[in-house]
């Protein structure tokens, strides 16, 4: 559209202006958004991970489940009034980014599971072979016998890991 001639207001964070557009003055209102795009960028990934941790957070630490494992034992030393309290104020902050996507028109960002199970099995087998018996000189004189015992339980690791990889990959 092409400006003739144009008077700005603004309103409550809303710029509002007169313009003559073909000889005919109409009123123009325009929401003014703050943001450019490497900061929509930012924000969008700012509260898209919040958003995610959130999420986690709810499924493995406040449902009612337990989240331990073999190496990782988690003490849920909180009341049923503290874990009540925090779901709500979850809710809240999901609400709330819930309004601030609405009002910058933050796009949400799509992932796609395949890479993020991706990602994570590489990391698994990348963090397995540091464990293997020849790096571990950087913490000290290695057991010799580590080769024997150690090794091959991290080499099983390593295949599973593998294994879980091919499951997903697309020929």
């Amino acid at each position: 559209m092409f400006w003739l001639d144009r008077e700005m207001e603004w309103l409550d964070g809303i710029m509002i202006w007169q313009c003559e557009d073909s000889g005919s003055a109409k009123l123009e209102i325009q929401r003014m958004m703050a943001l450019n795009e490497p900061q929509r960028r930012r924000l969008e990934v700012t509260l898209g991970l919040i958003e995610q941790r959130l999420r986690e957070l709810e499924l493995l630490y406040l449902s009612g489940a337990d989240p331990s494992g073999e190496l990782v034992l988690v003490d849920n030393d909180l009341t049923e009034a503290e874990v009540e309290a925090l779901t709500t104020l979850i809710g809240e902050m999901r609400q709330r980014i819930g309004r601030l996507r609405a009002e910058f028109e933050l796009r949400p960002q799509q992932r796609h599971l395949r890479r993020i199970l991706a990602a994570l099995f590489s990391f698994f087998w990348s963090i397995l072979h540091d464990c293997r018996s020849e790096k571990l000189g950087g913490t000290g004189r290695v057991d010799p016998a580590l080769r024997q015992t150690l090794d091959p339980g991290l080499d099983d690791l390593i295949q599973l890991t593998q294994s879980m990889s091919r499951v997903i990959q697309r020929e």
